[in-house]
């Protein structure tokens, strides 16, 4: 159906999408793809205005990765949120000693 139907770009893949990993795809149409047994066919799925039917053919288990190997995007990721934190406070403090006069 989907070669002869689908305006997607695997259209010529028979609307095959590959492997899927996580937050790869919509969230209504990861909720119904990983929770699906393998085999199984879903019913039509409308979302923002296209249809899809999909079948999972295989599930590869997840890997867990060591803390070495994800330190620097946690330090990173810390480092952002309190470089945020601390712009919202000087935001917040900027705009209560602020004078606005509107006309």
């Amino acid at each position: 159906m989907a070669q002869v139907y689908s305006e997607d770009s695997t259209k010529d893949n028979g609307g095959d999408w590959g492997v899927i990993e996580r937050k790869t795809l919509a969230e209504p149409l990861e909720k119904f793809a990983f929770n699906m047994p393998v085999g199984r066919i879903s019913n039509i799925i409308d979302y923002a205005g296209n249809y899809y039917i999909l079948k999972v053919e295989d599930k590869h288990g997840g890997s867990t990765k060591s803390l070495n190997e994800v330190r620097a995007d946690i330090e990173k990721k810390l480092v952002q949120e309190e470089a945020q934190q601390i712009q919202d406070r000087w935001i917040a403090s900027l705009r209560q000693k602020a004078y606005i006069k509107t006309f």
